[in-house]
């Protein structure tokens, strides 16, 4: 078996890719000397998605699991790579049967991208918010593996009502 080389934590960071036909070789680079290194890397296959979408926060105002109007919710979703994000990708979330988009925040760069959305006067749901399958939209955007640029992919499965963050305004 081939040996494996981690530089991850040594000072080491990742600076690109380099694909020749034949394979694909992460540019290392260390932050202390600025000398760069090649090797062959298994990046080679498109980001995908670590389980569902996930709402990770509720804002100031979130108490006794209700939103009020003005909470902001947030909403995670995770990589198995690093993806870039461009433009305004959405996430759509099913508050009491009203399907409203979250927009994307943070997170390009990283495995873990974020899409916000504030609660609106009016919104009422007892069972907790909910996210549809297959609810993220690139909205003219890209969602891409950071250093091969290959589509991320976007499919996911059914977040069933979630009562740690019902609604109540």
């Amino acid at each position: 078996s081939a040996d494996a080389l981690n530089l991850q934590g040594t000072g080491w960071a990742t600076v690109g890719l380099v694909s020749n036909g034949t394979g694909n070789y992460v540019v290392y680079q260390n932050t202390g000397t600025s000398s760069q290194v090649l090797m062959q890397s298994s990046i080679s296959n498109a980001p995908q998605m670590v389980g569902t979408p996930s709402i990770t926060s509720g804002g100031a105002g979130w108490n006794n699991n209700y939103l009020n109007a003005g909470d902001v919710v947030t909403v995670t979703v995770n990589y198995d790579q690093a993806v870039a994000v461009t433009g305004a990708p959405t996430l759509q979330l099913n508050i009491g049967g009203t399907l409203v988009n979250a927009a994307y925040s943070t997170g390009t760069g990283t495995s873990s991208i974020n899409f916000t959305y504030t609660i609106l006067a009016g919104q009422t749901d007892a069972n907790g918010i909910s996210i549809n399958a297959n609810s993220l939209s690139l909205n003219g955007g890209t969602l891409k593996q950071v250093y091969s640029g290959q589509d991320a992919g976007i499919a996911h499965a059914l977040v069933a009502d979630n009562a740690t963050y019902m609604v109540d305004t």
